[in-house]
Protein backbone atom coordinates (compact mmCIF):
# COMPACT_ATOMS: atom_id res chain seq x y z
CA UNK A 1 0.00 0.00 0.00
CA UNK A 2 0.88 3.80 -0.75
CA UNK A 3 2.57 5.46 2.44
CA UNK A 4 0.78 8.08 4.01
CA UNK A 5 0.88 11.71 2.26
CA UNK A 6 3.56 14.01 4.52
CA UNK A 7 1.62 16.21 6.77
CA UNK A 8 2.78 20.06 6.20
CA UNK A 9 1.71 21.70 9.59
CA UNK A 10 -1.68 21.31 10.11
CA UNK A 11 -2.09 20.06 6.49
CA UNK A 12 -1.28 17.14 4.50
CA UNK A 13 -0.87 17.36 0.32
CA UNK A 14 -3.99 16.17 -1.37
CA UNK A 15 -5.44 18.80 -4.38
CA UNK A 16 -8.47 17.45 -5.28
CA UNK A 17 -9.96 17.90 -8.81
CA UNK A 18 -13.57 19.19 -7.02
CA UNK A 19 -14.20 20.11 -2.96
CA UNK A 20 -17.01 17.95 -1.86
CA UNK A 21 -18.76 19.33 1.37
CA UNK A 22 -20.80 17.62 3.83
CA UNK A 23 -23.62 19.33 5.24
CA UNK A 24 -24.95 18.38 8.35
CA UNK A 25 -28.82 17.90 7.82
CA UNK A 26 -30.14 20.44 10.43
CA UNK A 27 -32.75 21.46 7.61
CA UNK A 28 -34.51 19.07 5.02
CA UNK A 29 -32.31 18.51 1.84
CA UNK A 30 -33.50 21.20 -0.02
CA UNK A 31 -33.95 23.79 2.32
CA UNK A 32 -30.34 22.90 3.14
CA UNK A 33 -29.23 23.36 -0.37
CA UNK A 34 -30.97 26.27 -0.95
CA UNK A 35 -28.99 28.02 2.39
CA UNK A 36 -25.79 26.76 1.77
CA UNK A 37 -25.18 26.84 -2.04
CA UNK A 38 -24.40 30.45 -2.52
CA UNK A 39 -21.91 30.20 -0.13
CA UNK A 40 -19.67 26.83 -1.05
CA UNK A 41 -19.93 28.46 -4.62
CA UNK A 42 -17.97 31.37 -3.54
CA UNK A 43 -15.47 29.47 -1.80
CA UNK A 44 -14.99 27.46 -4.80
CA UNK A 45 -14.27 30.34 -6.70
CA UNK A 46 -12.06 31.44 -4.59
CA UNK A 47 -9.55 28.28 -4.54
CA UNK A 48 -10.43 27.69 -8.51
CA UNK A 49 -12.15 24.15 -7.59
CA UNK A 50 -15.84 22.87 -8.40
CA UNK A 51 -17.91 21.87 -5.17
CA UNK A 52 -20.31 19.15 -4.42
CA UNK A 53 -22.81 18.99 -1.76
CA UNK A 54 -22.91 15.85 0.25
CA UNK A 55 -25.96 16.03 2.67
CA UNK A 56 -26.15 13.33 5.11
CA UNK A 57 -28.29 11.20 6.67
CA UNK A 58 -27.90 12.22 10.65
CA UNK A 59 -25.72 14.18 12.17
CA UNK A 60 -23.67 11.31 13.06
CA UNK A 61 -23.52 10.03 9.27
CA UNK A 62 -21.95 13.56 8.98
CA UNK A 63 -18.68 13.10 10.49
CA UNK A 64 -18.34 9.75 9.57
CA UNK A 65 -18.61 11.08 6.06
CA UNK A 66 -15.91 13.37 7.02
CA UNK A 67 -13.64 11.33 9.07
CA UNK A 68 -13.57 8.29 6.71
CA UNK A 69 -12.43 11.03 4.10
CA UNK A 70 -15.25 11.09 1.86
CA UNK A 71 -15.73 14.52 2.29
CA UNK A 72 -12.93 17.43 2.27
CA UNK A 73 -14.77 19.82 4.00
CA UNK A 74 -17.75 19.53 6.73
CA UNK A 75 -20.06 22.22 8.33
CA UNK A 76 -20.46 20.20 12.12
CA UNK A 77 -22.88 20.62 14.75
CA UNK A 78 -21.15 21.86 17.62
CA UNK A 79 -21.90 18.18 19.66
CA UNK A 80 -20.90 16.16 16.24
CA UNK A 81 -17.80 18.64 16.28
CA UNK A 82 -16.50 18.19 20.01
CA UNK A 83 -17.33 14.29 18.57
CA UNK A 84 -15.28 14.13 15.78
CA UNK A 85 -12.27 15.48 17.12
CA UNK A 86 -12.37 13.41 20.53
CA UNK A 87 -12.39 10.79 17.45
CA UNK A 88 -9.49 12.68 15.10
CA UNK A 89 -7.85 15.32 16.89
CA UNK A 90 -6.17 15.53 13.46
CA UNK A 91 -9.37 17.31 12.28
CA UNK A 92 -8.96 21.00 10.97
CA UNK A 93 -11.20 23.58 12.62
CA UNK A 94 -10.99 26.49 9.89
CA UNK A 95 -13.67 28.96 11.43
CA UNK A 96 -17.16 29.55 12.97
CA UNK A 97 -20.12 31.81 11.94
CA UNK A 98 -21.37 35.27 13.42
CA UNK A 99 -24.94 35.19 13.20
CA UNK A 100 -27.07 38.55 14.32
CA UNK A 101 -24.22 40.08 16.10
CA UNK A 102 -23.60 36.77 18.15
CA UNK A 103 -21.04 33.67 17.78
CA UNK A 104 -23.83 32.07 19.93
CA UNK A 105 -27.24 30.80 19.55
CA UNK A 106 -30.24 29.36 21.57
CA UNK A 107 -31.91 26.32 22.30
CA UNK A 108 -35.68 26.78 23.17
CA UNK A 109 -38.28 24.01 24.11
CA UNK A 110 -41.57 25.49 22.04
CA UNK A 111 -44.82 24.29 21.80
CA UNK A 112 -48.00 25.29 20.04
CA UNK A 113 -49.65 28.49 21.44
CA UNK A 114 -53.09 27.44 22.03
CA UNK A 115 -51.94 24.95 24.39
CA UNK A 116 -52.25 24.85 28.11
CA UNK A 117 -48.62 24.39 28.77
CA UNK A 118 -46.39 27.27 29.91
CA UNK A 119 -43.64 25.77 31.82
CA UNK A 120 -41.60 22.12 30.46
CA UNK A 121 -42.83 20.90 34.01
CA UNK A 122 -46.31 21.26 32.89
CA UNK A 123 -45.55 18.83 30.11
CA UNK A 124 -45.31 15.42 32.28
CA UNK A 125 -47.35 12.76 30.74
CA UNK A 126 -47.15 14.37 27.05
CA UNK A 127 -45.29 13.69 24.14
CA UNK A 128 -41.67 15.04 23.42
CA UNK A 129 -39.46 15.45 20.29
CA UNK A 130 -36.29 15.56 19.85
CA UNK A 131 -33.95 16.05 16.92
CA UNK A 132 -31.01 13.89 16.92
CA UNK A 133 -28.79 12.43 19.49
CA UNK A 134 -25.82 14.36 18.09
CA UNK A 135 -27.72 17.95 18.27
CA UNK A 136 -26.46 20.58 20.64
CA UNK A 137 -30.06 22.62 20.60
CA UNK A 138 -32.54 19.56 19.94
CA UNK A 139 -31.14 17.13 22.26
CA UNK A 140 -28.15 17.69 24.40
CA UNK A 141 -28.97 21.38 25.98
CA UNK A 142 -32.43 20.70 26.20
CA UNK A 143 -31.93 17.32 28.16
CA UNK A 144 -29.22 19.12 30.67
CA UNK A 145 -32.03 21.55 31.36
CA UNK A 146 -34.74 19.07 31.79
CA UNK A 147 -32.18 17.22 34.15
CA UNK A 148 -31.36 20.48 36.13
CA UNK A 149 -35.19 20.27 36.94
CA UNK A 150 -35.17 17.08 38.11
CA UNK A 151 -36.57 15.39 34.97
CA UNK A 152 -35.72 11.93 33.91
CA UNK A 153 -37.43 12.33 30.03
CA UNK A 154 -37.85 8.40 29.70
CA UNK A 155 -39.84 8.71 33.02
CA UNK A 156 -42.05 12.09 32.64
CA UNK A 157 -43.14 11.98 29.46
CA UNK A 158 -45.50 10.00 27.52
CA UNK A 159 -43.70 9.20 24.44
CA UNK A 160 -40.17 10.78 22.94
CA UNK A 161 -38.99 10.86 19.23
CA UNK A 162 -36.81 12.12 17.17
CA UNK A 163 -37.36 14.18 14.38
CA UNK A 164 -34.03 14.17 12.61
CA UNK A 165 -33.99 18.07 11.77
CA UNK A 166 -34.97 21.07 13.15
CA UNK A 167 -38.11 21.76 10.66
CA UNK A 168 -39.46 18.37 11.14
CA UNK A 169 -39.93 19.16 14.91
CA UNK A 170 -41.41 22.37 14.52
CA UNK A 171 -43.80 20.59 11.91
CA UNK A 172 -44.57 18.11 14.66
CA UNK A 173 -45.67 20.05 17.37
CA UNK A 174 -47.56 22.23 14.56
CA UNK A 175 -49.66 19.14 13.76
CA UNK A 176 -50.35 18.03 16.75
CA UNK A 177 -47.98 14.76 16.53
CA UNK A 178 -46.03 15.91 19.68
CA UNK A 179 -47.17 18.48 22.37
CA UNK A 180 -43.54 20.19 22.47
CA UNK A 181 -40.17 19.67 21.12
CA UNK A 182 -36.84 20.80 21.16
CA UNK A 183 -35.51 23.30 18.53
CA UNK A 184 -32.52 25.81 17.53
CA UNK A 185 -33.37 29.50 17.82
CA UNK A 186 -31.56 30.44 14.36
CA UNK A 187 -34.08 27.69 12.75
CA UNK A 188 -37.81 28.90 14.89
CA UNK A 189 -36.29 32.37 13.40
CA UNK A 190 -36.04 31.21 10.05
CA UNK A 191 -39.56 29.26 9.89
CA UNK A 192 -41.30 32.27 11.67
CA UNK A 193 -40.23 34.27 8.94
CA UNK A 194 -41.32 32.26 5.68
CA UNK A 195 -44.19 30.09 7.27
CA UNK A 196 -46.90 32.02 9.07
CA UNK A 197 -47.70 29.29 11.15
CA UNK A 198 -44.65 28.44 13.09
CA UNK A 199 -45.30 32.05 14.29
CA UNK A 200 -48.50 29.70 16.62
CA UNK A 201 -45.49 27.84 18.26
CA UNK A 202 -44.66 29.59 22.03
CA UNK A 203 -40.96 29.14 23.70
CA UNK A 204 -41.70 27.19 27.29
CA UNK A 205 -37.81 27.22 27.90
CA UNK A 206 -34.32 28.98 26.67
CA UNK A 207 -31.98 26.07 27.59
CA UNK A 208 -28.69 27.71 26.87
CA UNK A 209 -26.45 29.77 24.64
CA UNK A 210 -24.25 27.27 21.85
CA UNK A 211 -21.42 27.97 20.17
CA UNK A 212 -22.08 27.77 16.34
CA UNK A 213 -21.05 25.29 13.78
CA UNK A 214 -17.51 24.39 13.24
CA UNK A 215 -16.47 24.53 9.45
CA UNK A 216 -13.85 21.88 9.33
CA UNK A 217 -11.05 20.60 6.77
CA UNK A 218 -9.86 17.59 5.90
CA UNK A 219 -6.36 17.07 7.58
CA UNK A 220 -5.04 14.86 4.40
CA UNK A 221 -5.84 18.57 2.39
CA UNK A 222 -2.93 20.97 0.90
CA UNK A 223 -1.39 23.29 2.90
CA UNK A 224 -2.17 25.93 0.48
CA UNK A 225 -5.74 24.85 -0.06
CA UNK A 226 -6.25 24.81 3.82
CA UNK A 227 -5.09 28.83 4.10
CA UNK A 228 -6.72 29.63 0.71
CA UNK A 229 -10.56 28.22 2.38
CA UNK A 230 -10.10 29.42 6.18
CA UNK A 231 -8.76 33.37 4.34
CA UNK A 232 -11.69 32.97 1.91
CA UNK A 233 -14.32 32.49 5.14
CA UNK A 234 -12.87 34.99 7.32
CA UNK A 235 -12.70 37.70 4.43
CA UNK A 236 -16.64 37.31 3.97
CA UNK A 237 -19.00 39.80 5.73
CA UNK A 238 -22.36 41.53 5.08
CA UNK A 239 -20.08 44.56 5.12
CA UNK A 240 -19.06 44.74 1.65
CA UNK A 241 -21.46 43.84 -1.33
CA UNK A 242 -20.36 40.49 -1.83
CA UNK A 243 -20.83 39.12 1.30
CA UNK A 244 -24.69 40.62 1.32
CA UNK A 245 -25.39 38.44 -2.14
CA UNK A 246 -23.08 35.71 -0.82
CA UNK A 247 -24.41 34.97 3.20
CA UNK A 248 -27.87 36.57 2.21
CA UNK A 249 -29.99 33.29 2.56
CA UNK A 250 -27.74 32.09 5.62
CA UNK A 251 -29.91 32.32 8.46
CA UNK A 252 -28.48 36.22 9.58
CA UNK A 253 -24.77 35.37 9.33
CA UNK A 254 -22.75 38.78 9.16
CA UNK A 255 -19.87 36.52 8.75
CA UNK A 256 -17.12 34.45 10.18
CA UNK A 257 -13.82 34.04 13.01
CA UNK A 258 -11.26 32.31 13.64
CA UNK A 259 -11.49 29.93 16.64
CA UNK A 260 -9.82 27.70 18.68
CA UNK A 261 -10.67 24.69 19.67
CA UNK A 262 -11.33 25.39 23.46
CA UNK A 263 -14.48 27.54 21.77
CA UNK A 264 -16.88 23.99 21.53
CA UNK A 265 -15.38 23.61 25.00
CA UNK A 266 -18.81 24.09 27.17
CA UNK A 267 -20.11 21.56 24.78
CA UNK A 268 -18.20 19.33 25.95
CA UNK A 269 -18.91 20.18 29.76
CA UNK A 270 -22.67 19.62 29.55
CA UNK A 271 -22.13 16.78 27.11
CA UNK A 272 -19.95 15.07 30.00
CA UNK A 273 -22.74 16.14 32.45
CA UNK A 274 -25.61 14.88 30.93
CA UNK A 275 -24.08 11.22 30.07
CA UNK A 276 -21.34 11.26 32.41
CA UNK A 277 -19.39 10.96 29.37
CA UNK A 278 -15.61 11.24 30.31
CA UNK A 279 -14.18 10.34 26.92
CA UNK A 280 -14.64 13.60 26.02
CA UNK A 281 -11.81 15.85 26.69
Amino acid sequence: PSAEPVRIREGGTERPAKLIVGLTPFLPEPELRREFAPLLDYLGAKVGLPVEILKAESYVATTRLFTDYKVHLAVLAPFAYVRAKRDHPDLILLATHIADGSSTYASYIVSRDDAPYNSVEDLRGKRFMYNDRASASGYLYPLAYMQALGIVPEKFFRSLGFAGNHQKVIDSVLKGEADAGAVASTVLTMMRNENPEARRLKILAKTGRIPYDAYCASPRLDQALVDQLRAALLDLSTRTEEGRRVLQGLSSINGFVAVGDDHYDEVRRVARMVEGNTTLP
